[in-house]
């Protein structure tokens, strides 16, 4: 009754308001799902990085086992100290990419951090198995060295194995988050 009552131009500025308060609504919603889906590309950006930094971790790896069979088996045409001195230099890059992947902003998903700690531990087990080859080699000791060399390698096969778990997770993460933000953005 009210309304039937009140003047047109009452009537107008009414529905007018009515127009800018469901529109204001509908703006707030949309800003609400793009501030969603920007959060969520930023941890799936991360998840990336994470991925970019862990694959370069695992290259280091497979050179280091390159330039230790070297050392192991006084094999190559480089000199051993260039060996070594490679290794140094790939060791110290991944303790840098190890430090910056656990100091990551982001938590640890679930399980991660307990396959994470795992993986540093048997890294610290790869690195000595590494220096005990490099000291057996340089005491010309090399039946030793080549035995260290096995045992290093079953150790940086759990190193890799937790590496690829790591790897998948944040693969993972980044996938869901995709579907995740896809849907967002089509409802």
């Amino acid at each position: 009754m009210l309304f039937k009552n009140a003047k047109v131009s009452t009537k107008f500025l009414l529905t007018f308001l009515v127009i800018v308060l469901i529109s204001a609504s509908s703006n707030y919603i949309a800003l609400a799902k793009f501030n969603s889906i920007k959060i969520s590309q930023k941890r799936s950006d991360h998840n990336t990085e994470e991925v970019l930094r862990l694959a370069k971790f695992e290259k280091n790896l497979l050179e280091i086992r390159g330039d230790v069979i070297n050392i192991a088996y006084n094999i190559g045409i480089e000199p051993p100290r260039h060996s070594i001195d490679n290794i140094n230099s790939l060791f110290e890059e991944n303790d840098i990419l190890a430090s910056e992947y656990e100091n990551s902003e982001f938590e640890y998903f679930e399980g991660e951090e307990e396959i994470f700690n795992n993986f540093k531990i048997n890294y610290d087990l790869y690195k000595k198995k590494v220096a005990d080859i490099i000291k057996y080699s340089e005491a010309g000791k090399y039946a030793a060295s080549e035995q260290k060399y096995e045992e290093m390698l079953e150790i940086r096969d759990v190193v890799l194995e937790d590496l690829y778990k790591i790897i998948e997770l944040n693969e993972n993460s980044s996938e869901e988050i995709s579907i995740k933000n896809e849907k967002s953005f089509n409802d």
